[in-house]
């Protein structure tokens, strides 16, 4: 038999065990806020499927959604920083972390700001650092100790002072910046402009397009969202300290990671679910980007341990018969013969 008819059959076990159940299995899943609408979506089309399976959702910043994970109050999370699962998760029994979505750090405006127009974006884009500072505008960026969003601003900024060729560029970011401009996660930094606290922000492209905020892209040597500059993007690092562990992070593409507590079942079939590309196809009309290549190694990784699921079944079944045999053979020959029939 081969790998999909091993797969087809047990998720048809796993479907015939919970409906037998009155209550509906519930898999939990917590994610950044900005990917809401899509974990909503996937949620509802996988429910239509199975309907003895309810999908909840809570939305957190990262490091809750670690916490989630770590405390048994979730069975999958999604987190802004896919290297976040190995150095938190991957110790503690989760699964491996799959690269889930793409994203990009953005300069982002309040709407009606100074990105209203196509004009003032093309300018923004190509010369933020002078303007930012001749404006004297108000900026923000989220904690770089409590988010990801955060280090990955400061990367922005390091890189910046590279690729335009800005000498002292970061240190002049960071006097500049007012501690009341500094906000815990993407989703409080955006409600920080929709608000007027600020003019502008350094925000990841899935929530500032969730906001429904002014926005431009960064060049693509700077923004994280270029995995074609991955070497570029290594030449800066970030000392930071989440959960109470301090340690360096270096510029890299920005992938949002996906994982499960590490536990079989629907939660793991969901899990299989969001990197379908069913899902992939209602991530692109949101306006994410997608990533081909973790479905592959998902699959791969599925038939793997099908597989060695389907070898550990044939071994007992074996051992079973060969324990049965054996049985039979001391009975044959163990001296106790059965009384002969009509015999006293």
């Amino acid at each position: 038999m081969g790998n999909r008819a091993w797969i087809h059959l047990a998720w048809i076990s796993l479907a015939a065990t919970a409906g037998c159940r009155s209550q509906p299995e519930q898999v939990r899943i917590c994610h950044p806020a900005a990917l809401s609408p899509l974990i909503q979506a996937s949620g509802e089309l996988y429910q239509s499927n199975h309907p003895s399976v309810r999908i909840v959702s809570q939305a957190g910043s990262s490091l809750q959604c670690v916490a989630a994970i770590q405390s048994g109050h979730a069975d999958l999370a999604a987190l802004s920083d896919l290297r976040l699962i190995d150095r938190f998760l991957r110790p503690r029994g989760s699964s491996p972390g799959h690269a889930f979505l793409s994203d990009e750090i953005v300069l982002a405006a309040a709407p009606g700001g100074v990105l209203s127009s196509q004009q003032a974006k093309e300018s923004w884009r190509k010369d933020w650092p002078r303007l930012l500072f001749r404006q004297k505008r108000r900026y923000g960026i989220c904690d770089k100790d409590r988010d990801p969003a955060g280090y990955q601003g400061h990367l922005v900024w390091k890189l910046s002072e590279i690729d335009y060729d800005a000498p002292g560029l970061y240190r002049r970011l960071l006097d500049g910046l007012d501690p009341a401009w500094v906000r815990d996660d993407p989703q409080q930094l955006a409600a920080a402009l929709s608000q007027g606290a600020i003019d502008l922000a350094f925000l990841p492209a899935s929530a500032a397009r969730r906001k429904g905020i002014d926005w431009v892209r960064l060049p693509a040597r700077v923004s994280l969202g270029e995995p074609a500059h991955r070497g570029f993007y290594g030449r800066v690092f970030q000392q930071v300290e989440l959960m109470g562990e301090a340690f360096e992070v270096s510029g890299a593409p920005i992938r949002i990671g996906l994982c499960s507590a590490g536990q079989d079942g629907w939660p793991d079939h969901f899990l299989d679910f969001l990197l379908s590309p069913e899902v992939r196809r209602l991530a692109r009309r949101q306006g994410f980007g997608t990533i081909i290549g973790s479905l592959r190694r998902r699959r791969l990784e599925s038939e793997t341990r099908l597989a060695r699921l389907r070898t550990d079944f044939e071994q007992e079944i074996s051992d079973r018969l060969d324990s049965r045999r054996t049985a039979a053979g001391e009975f044959r020959g163990g001296g106790i013969s059965p009384t002969p029939a009509g015999g006293d």
